[in-house]
């Protein structure tokens, strides 16, 4: 009678660390986007500069 509902709980865990995961790329991806427009805005401000 439980392995039903002891299933049930496992399939939700693994959605869940799948979101997390997914979470943990999109932020790094957005991280990474960060960077570069600081990086072009920095470069801008450089070539202003001089």
């Amino acid at each position: 009678m439980s392995q039903g509902r002891g299933r049930g709980k496992f399939r939700q865990e693994k959605k869940e660390e799948n979101m997390s995961r997914t979470h943990a790329k999109t932020s790094q991806t957005i991280m990474m986007a960060t960077i570069k427009q600081g990086d072009t805005l920095e470069t801008k401000t450089n070539l202003q500069g001089t």
